[in-house]
């Protein structure tokens, strides 16, 4: 998940992404998650990870770009698991213009992202 926390605390979230590695888990591309590809349970567990990191970092006085890592495992039993908030990167991350571009699927120069599909459009909100 990325967000942007603008000068004043007022934060965007983007929209959810699928991280893709080859077989040394090396990063190779994003894609929007697309409608139903999340739980709701996980979908929501996401976005308040998403708020409560950027509370946290607007409380230190951080403003810019960020992303939230989040993963899901298998346990020994072969049961999915999810944790919504793996690591948090202040930073530009490699999906960024992918999570961040318009829910039409267009960059900010207007060309196409690759493998978008809008999963839902967040309104800005303020974080404190």
């Amino acid at each position: 998940m990325h967000g942007v926390i603008e000068p004043g605390a007022r934060l965007r979230l983007g929209q959810p992404c699928w991280q893709h590695t080859d077989a040394q888990r090396a990063w190779l591309g994003s894609t929007r998650v697309r409608p139903g590809e999340l739980t709701p349970e996980a979908e929501h567990a996401l976005i308040r990870s998403a708020e409560h990191a950027a509370g946290a970092l607007s409380d230190a006085g951080y403003f810019g770009p960020f992303g939230v890592d989040a993963y899901f495992w298998r346990t020994g039993s072969g049961a999915l698991r999810f944790n919504p908030l793996g690591e948090l990167n202040a930073r530009y991350t490699m999906g960024f213009s992918v999570g961040m571009s318009p829910a039409d699927g267009t960059a900010a120069d207007g060309t196409a992202a690759a493998g978008t599909a809008p999963a839902y459009t967040p309104a800005p909100r303020d974080v404190t």
